[in-house]
């Protein structure tokens, strides 16, 4: 997500659905002799994205590093299938 201050990115997790929203505010000024102009540009993205089911969503990590949002997450521990003897 380059471009984006790393205060304007939240990431909600709501029981199996992830997600991110950006915003992105900028006012560049520029002075040049008797003018004086003031842009204004912002924007918001939105993306959410189903959870796998077997996903631990409270052990959910988050990093922001050079404009790449990395989400890690873990997953639930599987019980491995009994074998049964017969009698």
């Amino acid at each position: 997500m380059p471009g984006y201050e790393k205060e304007n990115i939240k990431v909600t997790v709501d029981k199996t659905v992830l997600t991110i929203v950006a915003k992105k505010v900028e006012i560049p000024d520029e002075k040049s002799g008797v003018y004086y102009r003031k842009e204004r540009t912002w924007g918001q993205v939105t993306r959410s994205m189903f959870l796998p089911t077997d996903c631990a969503h409270m052990n959910i990590e988050t990093h922001y590093t050079d404009g790449i949002l990395s989400i890690t997450f873990q997953r639930k521990h599987q019980d491995k299938a009994k074998v049964l003897s017969i009698k």
